[in-house]
């Protein structure tokens, strides 16, 4: 019986060091997306901001203003659906 509660104990210790190690990796993960997601999102109002004035000058202000509101809103929808879908196919 006593070799079992070795065996056991061992299991368990490697069982927490994988479970440990795991948590790390995906820390990290999460840490990179989030900082590719502030990226990928500070380029899109970037983006905005240039077809904003680009727009401006060909079209006019308010014209201008909704279109590109409305593409920087579907960048960001899908920055969303994409974390959404890295986090659900994680668990």
């Amino acid at each position: 019986m006593y070799r079992n509660q070795v065996e056991l104990e061992r299991r368990l210790d490697a069982s927490n060091k994988s479970k440990a190690h795991y948590k790390q990796q995906w820390g990290r993960a999460l840490k990179e997306n989030a900082k590719l997601k502030e990226a990928s999102d500070d380029e899109a109002k970037r983006f905005a901001q240039r077809q904003i004035q680009v727009r401006v000058r060909h079209r006019g202000t308010a014209a201008a203003t909704v279109s590109v509101s409305q593409s920087v809103s579907q960048s960001v929808s899908q920055s969303v659906v994409l974390i959404l879908c890295i986090i659900l196919t994680a668990n």
